[in-house]
């Protein structure tokens, strides 16, 4: 029998089917078709035992460099908003002095008119006040969108440093190993009918997936859709 690890097919030989271990030998081979490996493969990685209820300290360290990156964001918002405020302010006071120097000069003085200038100044003195009003909203917002981003950048803070006076009570994941020497146990269905010097283990009875092998199984079936849900009805 041969199955590459991952690929969702199996190829099952005669001389496996008329064996006696035809059963488990076909469950060791899909095994390896969703993606399993020997339970001796150097590859195989250590598994996290997590315990209901229990607080551990990498979940915790996580979850401030989450909320480290999110204060940062906050920090950058506030910092560009104000930069934003700056420059409205020197555009508009460019405007302002742009209205009057460009403007203003140039008209009364081609026009001697004095109902022309009066125009004129009260039409520049209005497109000043729409400026001013303008500025005036946008940094009232401005100020307001601040306002918030402070509020919750101080919860941000605080949330952080209650998390990290947790950090003393927390545990330390225990993590088992999931590689063993081959055929030391015998009840997996991904251990090998072979011992270490290629000879048969008539020992080897194999009957169970572990749980992660179980979930890695599942996991890949699915993403790559060799496993199809059935709905029992």
């Amino acid at each position: 029998a041969y199955s590459k690890v991952g690929s969702g097919v199996v190829h099952l030989f005669k001389s496996l089917l008329e064996h006696r271990t035809a059963i488990s030998g076909t469950l060791h081979e899909i095994g390896h078709s969703l993606g399993l490996k020997h339970t001796f493969s150097n590859e195989l990685e250590k598994t996290i035992i997590r315990e209901k209820g229990v607080v551990y300290k990498s979940d915790l360290e996580k979850n401030i460099n989450d909320l480290v990156n999110k204060l940062q964001n906050i920090n950058n918002t506030i910092h560009n908003t104000q930069i934003s405020n700056n420059e409205y302010e020197i555009n508009l006071l460019k405007s302002i002095y742009k209205s009057i120097q460009d403007n203003l000069p140039t008209k009364y003085r081609l026009n001697i008119n004095i109902n022309n200038i009066q125009i004129y100044f009260i039409r520049d003195i209005n497109l000043i006040r729409e400026l001013e009003l303008g500025y005036n909203n946008i940094n009232r917002i401005s100020s307001i969108k601040i306002e918030d981003l402070n509020v919750e950048k101080e919860n941000v803070e605080k949330e952080i440093e209650k998390i990290k006076k947790q950090l003393d009570q927390a545990q330390n994941f225990r993590l088992y190993n999931r590689k063993k020497e081959q055929s030391y146990t015998l009840e997996n269905y991904m251990d090998y009918h072979l011992d270490s010097n290629g000879e048969e283990n008539s020992k080897v009875k194999r009957k169970v997936f572990y749980h992660w092998q179980w979930e890695q199984m599942r996991e890949l079936g699915n993403n790559a859709k060799y496993l199809k849900k059935i709905n029992k009805q």
